[in-house]
Protein backbone atom coordinates (compact mmCIF):
# COMPACT_ATOMS: atom_id res chain seq x y z
CA UNK A 1 0.00 0.00 0.00
CA UNK A 2 0.97 3.58 -0.70
CA UNK A 3 -0.39 6.60 0.41
CA UNK A 4 0.39 10.03 -1.24
CA UNK A 5 -0.78 13.64 -0.56
CA UNK A 6 -1.71 15.55 -3.39
CA UNK A 7 -1.60 19.63 -3.01
CA UNK A 8 -3.50 22.63 -3.82
CA UNK A 9 -1.77 24.99 -5.81
CA UNK A 10 -1.82 28.99 -6.02
CA UNK A 11 -2.31 31.26 -9.08
CA UNK A 12 -0.90 34.29 -8.66
CA UNK A 13 -2.89 37.12 -9.47
CA UNK A 14 -1.89 39.66 -11.82
CA UNK A 15 -1.48 43.44 -10.42
CA UNK A 16 -3.90 45.27 -12.12
CA UNK A 17 -2.42 48.73 -12.78
CA UNK A 18 -5.15 51.89 -13.74
CA UNK A 19 -3.49 54.57 -15.64
CA UNK A 20 -4.56 58.32 -15.13
CA UNK A 21 -5.75 60.73 -17.52
CA UNK A 22 -3.34 63.25 -17.68
CA UNK A 23 -4.60 66.90 -17.50
CA UNK A 24 -3.58 70.16 -16.62
CA UNK A 25 -3.18 71.34 -13.11
CA UNK A 26 -4.59 67.59 -11.98
CA UNK A 27 -2.82 64.24 -10.88
CA UNK A 28 -2.66 61.02 -11.51
CA UNK A 29 -4.85 59.02 -9.27
CA UNK A 30 -2.51 56.32 -7.38
CA UNK A 31 -2.87 52.56 -8.96
CA UNK A 32 -5.63 50.22 -7.86
CA UNK A 33 -4.69 47.87 -4.85
CA UNK A 34 -3.69 44.26 -6.05
CA UNK A 35 -5.77 41.71 -6.36
CA UNK A 36 -5.73 38.68 -3.60
CA UNK A 37 -4.49 35.73 -4.71
CA UNK A 38 -7.14 32.71 -5.40
CA UNK A 39 -6.53 29.49 -4.56
CA UNK A 40 -7.03 26.95 -7.42
CA UNK A 41 -10.66 24.90 -7.13
CA UNK A 42 -9.24 21.61 -5.32
CA UNK A 43 -7.89 18.79 -7.36
CA UNK A 44 -9.94 15.72 -8.17
CA UNK A 45 -8.34 12.39 -10.30
CA UNK A 46 -10.82 11.09 -13.12
CA UNK A 47 -9.91 7.63 -13.68
CA UNK A 48 -8.06 7.14 -17.27
CA UNK A 49 -5.77 10.40 -16.25
CA UNK A 50 -2.03 10.07 -16.81
CA UNK A 51 0.34 12.04 -15.03
CA UNK A 52 4.01 12.59 -15.27
CA UNK A 53 5.16 11.63 -12.03
CA UNK A 54 4.35 10.31 -9.03
CA UNK A 55 2.86 12.85 -6.13
CA UNK A 56 3.74 14.02 -2.43
CA UNK A 57 5.85 15.92 -1.25
CA UNK A 58 6.64 18.56 -4.14
CA UNK A 59 5.54 21.92 -3.65
CA UNK A 60 3.24 21.75 -7.01
CA UNK A 61 0.18 20.76 -8.92
CA UNK A 62 0.25 17.43 -10.17
CA UNK A 63 -0.11 17.98 -13.95
CA UNK A 64 -2.13 15.93 -16.02
CA UNK A 65 -0.71 14.37 -19.39
CA UNK A 66 -1.53 12.80 -22.43
CA UNK A 67 -1.53 9.06 -22.27
CA UNK A 68 0.34 8.47 -25.29
CA UNK A 69 3.33 11.12 -23.89
CA UNK A 70 6.01 9.89 -21.47
CA UNK A 71 4.23 9.47 -17.55
CA UNK A 72 4.63 7.24 -14.63
CA UNK A 73 1.14 7.33 -12.98
CA UNK A 74 -2.62 6.35 -14.69
CA UNK A 75 -5.64 6.98 -12.52
CA UNK A 76 -7.46 3.53 -12.21
CA UNK A 77 -10.47 4.39 -10.27
CA UNK A 78 -11.61 7.32 -7.71
CA UNK A 79 -12.99 6.39 -4.44
CA UNK A 80 -14.32 8.60 -1.53
CA UNK A 81 -12.97 8.04 1.97
CA UNK A 82 -15.81 8.10 4.64
CA UNK A 83 -13.41 9.15 7.72
CA UNK A 84 -13.36 11.96 10.10
CA UNK A 85 -10.06 13.73 9.29
CA UNK A 86 -7.38 13.47 6.74
CA UNK A 87 -5.77 10.02 6.40
CA UNK A 88 -2.18 9.26 7.56
CA UNK A 89 0.03 6.97 5.91
CA UNK A 90 -0.46 2.87 7.16
CA UNK A 91 -3.46 4.29 9.52
CA UNK A 92 -6.06 1.51 9.71
CA UNK A 93 -8.88 3.93 8.02
CA UNK A 94 -7.14 3.31 4.61
CA UNK A 95 -7.52 -0.36 4.78
CA UNK A 96 -10.81 -0.39 2.73
CA UNK A 97 -9.33 1.90 0.12
CA UNK A 98 -6.80 -0.39 -0.06
CA UNK A 99 -8.69 -3.61 -1.08
CA UNK A 100 -10.47 -1.87 -2.81
CA UNK A 101 -7.89 -0.56 -4.96
CA UNK A 102 -5.84 -3.61 -5.08
CA UNK A 103 -8.98 -5.12 -6.99
CA UNK A 104 -10.16 -2.21 -8.86
CA UNK A 105 -6.57 -1.86 -10.63
CA UNK A 106 -6.38 -5.51 -11.68
CA UNK A 107 -9.66 -4.92 -13.04
CA UNK A 108 -8.61 -1.81 -14.77
CA UNK A 109 -5.64 -3.37 -16.31
CA UNK A 110 -6.93 -6.42 -17.24
CA UNK A 111 -4.57 -8.71 -15.89
CA UNK A 112 -3.50 -9.91 -12.20
CA UNK A 113 -1.97 -7.27 -9.75
CA UNK A 114 1.71 -7.18 -9.94
CA UNK A 115 2.46 -8.90 -12.70
CA UNK A 116 5.87 -7.60 -14.54
CA UNK A 117 6.05 -4.68 -11.80
CA UNK A 118 2.66 -3.11 -12.47
CA UNK A 119 1.16 -2.12 -8.90
CA UNK A 120 -0.49 0.79 -7.02
CA UNK A 121 -0.61 3.90 -4.77
CA UNK A 122 -2.84 5.07 -2.97
CA UNK A 123 -3.40 8.86 -3.49
CA UNK A 124 -5.56 11.46 -1.19
CA UNK A 125 -5.94 15.18 -0.91
CA UNK A 126 -3.60 16.68 1.49
CA UNK A 127 -5.07 19.01 4.69
CA UNK A 128 -6.01 22.00 2.52
CA UNK A 129 -7.46 19.73 -0.20
CA UNK A 130 -9.16 18.25 2.49
CA UNK A 131 -10.87 21.15 3.88
CA UNK A 132 -11.87 22.53 0.98
CA UNK A 133 -12.94 19.63 -1.38
CA UNK A 134 -14.01 16.38 -1.94
CA UNK A 135 -12.61 13.49 0.54
CA UNK A 136 -11.36 10.99 -2.43
CA UNK A 137 -8.76 8.49 -3.21
CA UNK A 138 -7.03 7.49 -5.83
CA UNK A 139 -5.65 4.34 -6.98
CA UNK A 140 -2.91 5.33 -9.31
CA UNK A 141 -1.26 2.43 -11.16
CA UNK A 142 2.70 2.70 -11.26
CA UNK A 143 4.96 0.42 -12.59
CA UNK A 144 7.67 -0.52 -10.83
CA UNK A 145 10.75 -1.88 -13.42
CA UNK A 146 13.15 -5.03 -13.16
CA UNK A 147 16.39 -3.95 -11.62
CA UNK A 148 16.73 -6.25 -8.75
CA UNK A 149 17.14 -4.57 -5.51
CA UNK A 150 17.69 -1.15 -6.79
CA UNK A 151 13.91 -0.91 -8.70
CA UNK A 152 12.55 3.04 -10.09
CA UNK A 153 9.27 3.77 -11.27
CA UNK A 154 9.02 3.06 -15.14
CA UNK A 155 8.09 5.84 -17.33
CA UNK A 156 5.92 4.41 -19.82
CA UNK A 157 3.79 5.56 -23.37
CA UNK A 158 0.23 4.39 -23.84
CA UNK A 159 -2.36 3.90 -21.14
CA UNK A 160 -2.54 0.21 -19.82
CA UNK A 161 -6.46 0.37 -19.30
CA UNK A 162 -7.98 -3.19 -20.21
CA UNK A 163 -4.96 -4.58 -21.44
CA UNK A 164 -3.79 -2.06 -24.21
CA UNK A 165 -0.70 -2.60 -23.25
CA UNK A 166 1.38 -5.28 -21.31
CA UNK A 167 4.86 -5.09 -19.39
CA UNK A 168 7.59 -7.05 -21.57
CA UNK A 169 9.47 -9.94 -19.92
CA UNK A 170 12.75 -9.68 -18.38
CA UNK A 171 14.80 -12.69 -18.26
CA UNK A 172 18.66 -12.95 -16.48
CA UNK A 173 21.51 -15.38 -16.67
CA UNK A 174 22.22 -16.61 -12.53
CA UNK A 175 25.74 -16.51 -11.63
CA UNK A 176 26.74 -19.94 -9.71
CA UNK A 177 26.68 -19.59 -5.94
CA UNK A 178 25.55 -15.57 -6.33
CA UNK A 179 22.42 -13.82 -5.92
CA UNK A 180 23.41 -11.56 -8.77
CA UNK A 181 21.17 -11.81 -12.40
CA UNK A 182 22.59 -10.68 -15.34
CA UNK A 183 19.81 -9.28 -18.27
CA UNK A 184 19.22 -12.09 -20.95
CA UNK A 185 16.72 -12.16 -24.04
CA UNK A 186 13.97 -14.30 -23.02
CA UNK A 187 14.17 -16.64 -26.62
CA UNK A 188 17.84 -17.79 -25.45
CA UNK A 189 18.73 -20.01 -22.54
CA UNK A 190 18.15 -18.43 -19.20
CA UNK A 191 17.45 -19.40 -15.41
CA UNK A 192 15.64 -16.63 -14.16
CA UNK A 193 12.89 -14.51 -14.59
CA UNK A 194 11.37 -11.11 -13.01
CA UNK A 195 7.61 -12.13 -12.51
CA UNK A 196 6.57 -8.96 -10.78
CA UNK A 197 6.13 -6.48 -7.45
CA UNK A 198 4.25 -8.62 -4.90
CA UNK A 199 2.30 -5.99 -1.95
CA UNK A 200 2.17 -7.57 1.36
CA UNK A 201 -1.47 -7.53 3.32
CA UNK A 202 -1.92 -3.75 3.98
CA UNK A 203 -0.35 -2.87 7.44
CA UNK A 204 2.93 -4.79 6.57
CA UNK A 205 6.19 -3.56 7.70
CA UNK A 206 9.34 -2.89 5.23
CA UNK A 207 11.91 -5.42 6.84
CA UNK A 208 15.10 -3.85 7.64
CA UNK A 209 17.87 -7.03 7.34
CA UNK A 210 17.85 -11.13 6.17
CA UNK A 211 16.79 -11.88 9.68
CA UNK A 212 14.21 -9.76 9.82
CA UNK A 213 10.82 -11.41 10.70
CA UNK A 214 9.15 -8.75 8.59
CA UNK A 215 10.03 -10.48 5.53
CA UNK A 216 7.63 -13.35 6.19
CA UNK A 217 4.36 -11.85 4.27
CA UNK A 218 6.81 -10.33 1.60
CA UNK A 219 7.68 -13.61 1.14
CA UNK A 220 4.57 -15.42 0.95
CA UNK A 221 3.24 -12.97 -1.23
CA UNK A 222 6.61 -13.27 -3.90
CA UNK A 223 6.03 -16.78 -3.72
CA UNK A 224 1.79 -17.04 -4.13
CA UNK A 225 2.43 -14.65 -7.10
CA UNK A 226 5.26 -17.00 -8.50
CA UNK A 227 2.93 -19.60 -8.28
CA UNK A 228 -0.16 -17.99 -9.78
CA UNK A 229 1.52 -16.79 -12.53
CA UNK A 230 3.01 -20.04 -13.94
CA UNK A 231 -0.46 -21.77 -12.90
CA UNK A 232 1.04 -24.19 -10.33
CA UNK A 233 0.55 -24.45 -6.61
CA UNK A 234 3.00 -22.89 -3.96
CA UNK A 235 3.62 -25.99 -2.90
CA UNK A 236 4.78 -27.30 -6.24
CA UNK A 237 6.57 -24.22 -6.59
CA UNK A 238 8.49 -24.92 -3.26
CA UNK A 239 9.06 -28.26 -4.20
CA UNK A 240 10.17 -28.43 -7.60
CA UNK A 241 12.10 -24.85 -8.07
CA UNK A 242 13.58 -21.90 -6.65
CA UNK A 243 12.32 -17.97 -6.68
CA UNK A 244 14.25 -14.49 -5.45
CA UNK A 245 12.93 -11.37 -3.96
CA UNK A 246 14.21 -8.20 -2.93
CA UNK A 247 12.80 -5.36 -1.17
CA UNK A 248 12.21 -1.98 -3.14
CA UNK A 249 14.20 -0.39 -0.34
CA UNK A 250 15.27 3.08 -2.83
CA UNK A 251 11.51 3.32 -3.40
CA UNK A 252 10.57 2.63 0.46
CA UNK A 253 11.13 6.37 1.12
CA UNK A 254 8.31 6.98 -0.92
CA UNK A 255 6.06 5.21 0.32
CA UNK A 256 6.17 1.81 -1.94
CA UNK A 257 6.10 -1.25 0.14
CA UNK A 258 6.65 -4.23 -2.44
CA UNK A 259 9.30 -6.33 -3.03
CA UNK A 260 10.57 -7.45 -6.49
CA UNK A 261 9.89 -11.32 -7.11
CA UNK A 262 11.88 -13.25 -9.67
CA UNK A 263 11.77 -17.08 -11.09
CA UNK A 264 15.05 -18.57 -10.05
CA UNK A 265 16.91 -22.51 -11.39
CA UNK A 266 19.59 -22.51 -8.99
CA UNK A 267 20.42 -25.63 -10.42
CA UNK A 268 22.31 -24.56 -13.29
CA UNK A 269 19.55 -25.21 -15.68
CA UNK A 270 18.32 -23.06 -18.04
CA UNK A 271 15.07 -22.79 -19.97
CA UNK A 272 13.79 -20.46 -23.00
CA UNK A 273 10.77 -18.34 -23.18
CA UNK A 274 8.56 -17.14 -20.00
CA UNK A 275 7.24 -19.19 -17.77
CA UNK A 276 3.93 -17.22 -17.48
CA UNK A 277 0.82 -19.82 -17.94
CA UNK A 278 3.59 -22.89 -18.57
CA UNK A 279 2.06 -25.10 -15.88
CA UNK A 280 5.31 -26.56 -15.26
CA UNK A 281 5.66 -28.29 -18.52
CA UNK A 282 9.04 -28.24 -20.40
CA UNK A 283 10.34 -26.87 -17.04
CA UNK A 284 13.47 -29.26 -15.48
CA UNK A 285 13.43 -29.24 -11.80
CA UNK A 286 15.98 -26.83 -10.49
Amino acid sequence: MILRGYGAALIAAALLLTAGCAQSGASSPPPAAPASPSAAPPLLPVAGQCYERPFGGEIMTPVVTDCAKDHQVEIAYVGQLNIAGPPQAGSPDLAPADAECRTKVAAYLGAPLGRRGMTYEIGVPDTAGWNSGPHWFACELIAIDSTPGEPNLTTVQGSYAAGKNAAAPHCYTVTENSDTLTPADCAQPHGAEYVGAASAPYGSVMPKDKDDPAWTPFQVACRDEIAAEMGVTAKTLDATWGYNFWAARSLEKSGIAVVQCYFVMWSGKTITGSVFGTKGKNIPKG
